[in-house]
């Protein structure tokens, strides 16, 4: 009887003793350290965060990444169809001017991305000058092959967009096969430039190399599909849809590469 006494006694000081802003875990229930119970800032902005603005969100996103391919795109097929822009675009001159242009909105952009319009209008002249630069490159070469890399470019990324958002466990296949890919496009660059020492035909296995990190450029717009719905802020979505469209850009170069080989 004492001893039950002393326990209660021994109890309600301790009740007593705690600290009132402490946190009380019910019986069975795991109680996390600071360190482990750290939150991500992500995990609270998603408890927090309203569904319709998330998806606002994602669709200001996508809407502006599809406006500035399109714009690139149908700039770079002007050397195709206007004789006098494809003599413009043939100059090296034009070409070294618009990529130091377009490096300049750039930077405006991500440093202003959350102000508009100065963002928007910033975002439109990176696009319209990486336009100009990729028509300096689509001038030396077949309409065909531009035609077809604009619209595997186009076909991946709707592809690698909806199964982003239809698979969430995608993220950790697209990890594996980008290590895979740039695993075997090694051993390609080794066997490339072997190839090219000793004065043989590398054709082929160049564009087998640009078609290997054209897919991995592939599975970057996967992963970055995942982070937009998931991960980023609402007042990021200039950074967001720039990021897409860089890598967008790179794979359609990649691709094109590919396609021409030798060109």
């Amino acid at each position: 009887g004492i001893n039950a006494e002393y326990m209660g006694i021994f109890k309600m000081e301790k009740k007593e003793n705690q600290e009132p802003n402490s946190i009380q875990y019910p019986p069975g229930e795991r109680s996390y350290g600071v360190a482990e119970h750290a939150d991500d800032e992500f995990q609270d902005r998603m408890k927090t965060e309203p569904t319709e603005e998330r998806f606002a969100f994602i669709r200001k996103v996508y809407a502006i990444m599809t406006v500035m391919l399109l714009i690139t795109f149908a700039i770079s097929l002007l050397p195709a169809f206007v004789p006098g822009y494809k003599t413009f675009a043939s100059n090296v001159g034009v070409l070294i001017v618009s990529m130091i242009i377009m490096i300049v909105f750039g930077i405006v952009c991500f440093c202003l991305h959350n102000k508009a319009p100065i963002n928007y209008w910033s975002a439109l002249g990176f696009t319209i000058f990486m336009g100009i630069f990729i028509s300096c490159l689509t001038a030396r070469l077949p309409v065909s092959i531009v035609l077809l890399a604009i619209g595997i470019a186009l076909f991946v990324t709707l592809v690698m967009t909806l199964a982003s958002f239809l698979f969430k466990e995608l993220i950790l296949w697209l990890v594996l096969v980008i290590l895979a890919i740039m695993f075997i496009a090694i051993f390609v660059c080794i066997a490339l430039l072997f190839v090219s020492i000793t004065g043989g035909k590398n054709h082929w296995l160049f564009s087998l190399y640009c078609a290997l990190i054209a897919l991995v450029y592939a599975c970057y717009i996967g992963i970055e599909g995942y982070f937009v719905q998931s991960c980023c802020k609402v007042d990021d979505y200039m950074i967001a849809a720039v990021v897409i469209y860089i890598t967008v850009i790179i794979m359609f170069l990649y691709i094109l590469a590919a396609l021409s080989g030798k060109k």
